[in-house]
């Protein structure tokens, strides 16, 4: 069986990608789980052609719906976000799962802050590329990084992943 094939936002393993330039490089990930896994790096915001450094983003709340927005200036590129998303999705190869950024308005799979139009916080908001992402590759198994900074996790997770992947090897 070949190794399986695991999506990942890139900054986790060491990518200077960021808005501010920088990266999030996660050590376990990077040094154990990467033995075992053949990583698919992506990075929305680059994808949507946003460059490094670059402006923030959020998401707000607007007419029920929840839209990706420039911080500073309010300028709405979720369909930019969700276009680049389906056009990053259509190209992947078969996944056994996937590490999301946490807290990404981009790659967050839950708790993302979420603000209103006139700038109170929740934290109800999921990434728009996660969202799409859920969609596409329904029931494979999906975590934050931060999840993985527990024991339990972490095994639970290769786990499911490599289950994933012996599945895929028989269809």
């Amino acid at each position: 069986m070949n190794k399986p094939t695991v999506g990942i936002s890139a900054c986790l393993l060491g990518h200077c990608v960021r808005y501010n330039g920088e990266h999030k490089r996660h050590d376990w990930i990077v040094n154990e789980f990467g033995k075992q896994v053949d990583f698919v790096p992506i990075c929305p915001e680059i994808e949507m052609g946003l460059g490094v450094p670059r402006k923030t983003l959020r998401l707000i709340i607007r007419d029920s719906q929840t839209r990706m927005v420039l911080n500073e200036s309010g300028e709405d590129l979720t369909d930019l976000a969700l276009s680049s998303s389906r056009r990053i999705l259509s190209k992947l190869p078969r996944m056994d799962g996937y590490i999301f950024k946490k807290d990404s308005p981009s790659c967050g799979l839950s708790g993302v802050k979420l603000y209103t139009p006139d700038g109170n916080c929740g934290t109800g908001g999921t990434g728009i590329f996660s969202q799409e992402f859920r969609k596409s590759f329904a029931g494979i198994p999906v975590i934050e990084e931060s999840d993985l900074n527990v024991l339990e996790a972490q095994a639970h997770f290769r786990n499911a992943v490599l289950k994933a992947a012996r599945e895929h090897s028989t269809t």
